[in-house]
């Protein structure tokens, strides 16, 4: 048996309720063929029963396919450049917990890398239509605002659950990344926030 078929399998058969968030990431070299129609719908009822998942990078387009998005997601990447890039707090997600630690104002960034892109999705210019925003995106001599739709999440159509999207230039998981440790800092916020507070298997 080849080894997708085998994750295949192995996620389908998996009782998904034992974990607090499922973090699905699509790397650079990941195979986008995982997301079968048994595996999406094997997630899509853990969701649905309350459980919390994490989409990053390129993983971002199954919002789409799990039918909580009908907005039509963009696949790019990766690419390498020499842009900073980030997200930006909004004033009305400030208080969000996914910016604790940051002691930081509305309008002020966050950055998290400067060394390019990972291969990525996101629903660019304001291409999803369930999502909300949660921060907005900037990159050197850009100012995205909303538009990207990279740092979102997904209440309608999930059920008792969440989903929480981080696509477009954020998740850049390369060593070469200085600001790796506030991508990490970020990434441990969004999952303790998604854990904490929507967790609902108990």
């Amino acid at each position: 048996m080849e080894l997708l078929s085998y994750i295949r399998m192995m996620f389908q058969k998996t009782d998904l309720t034992k974990y607090a968030v499922v973090w699905w990431h699509d790397g650079d070299n990941d195979p986008t063929p995982l997301a079968t129609k048994p595996t999406i719908n094997t997630l899509n009822d853990y969701i649905q029963k309350g459980g919390a998942v994490l989409l990053s990078a390129a993983a971002e387009k199954l919002a789409t396919d799990l039918g909580i998005e009908s907005g039509v997601p963009r696949i790019y990447g990766p690419g390498a450049d020499n842009h900073a890039a980030g997200v930006t707090i909004r004033e009305d997600t400030a208080k969000h917990p996914v910016w604790e630690g940051f002691n930081l104002k509305p309008g002020e960034q966050i950055q998290v890398t400067s060394v390019g892109y990972p291969k990525s999705s996101d629903y660019w210019s304001l291409k999803f239509v369930e999502a909300v925003t949660i921060g907005n995106c900037w990159e050197t001599g850009s100012d995205w605002k909303e538009t990207v739709g990279a740092f979102v999440e997904w209440t309608k159509g999930t059920g008792k659950g969440i989903v929480f999207g981080m696509g477009w230039r954020l998740p850049h998981w390369k060593n070469d990344n200085k600001d790796r440790a506030t991508l990490e800092k970020l990434t441990t916020n969004v999952i303790s926030y998604l854990a904490k507070n929507l967790y609902s298997f108990q």
